[in-house]
């Protein structure tokens, strides 16, 4: 934790959640990378997310571990993945 009691700051994971989906926002997924390579399915995004989501956490808040990114399509039709944790480093 931080001197503030924080272990990371939930407005900053927001605005990278933000940054990293507004670009999927109100257009053809088919249109827009990586998906105008990959099928851009719920597991496929969420996959997407997950990756770049734990990189950018990584990189501002290094102690913390993304856990799992659930994408619904629909009621009842949800994709989940679940982010392994690193190998711990030997010294």
């Amino acid at each position: 934790l931080d001197g503030e009691e924080l272990l990371c700051d939930s407005h900053a994971v927001g605005r990278l959640l933000h940054a990293i989906v507004d670009p999927f926002r109100d257009g053809n997924l088919n249109d827009t990378p990586p998906f105008d390579r990959v099928n851009p399915t719920a597991e496929a995004l969420a996959r997407h997310i997950a990756a770049m989501l734990s990189a950018e956490l990584g990189r501002i808040a290094p102690s913390v571990h993304l856990e799992w990114v659930r994408v619904t399509e629909a009621p009842r039709c949800t994709a989940v993945v679940r982010v392994p944790r690193p190998a711990a480093s030997t010294p």
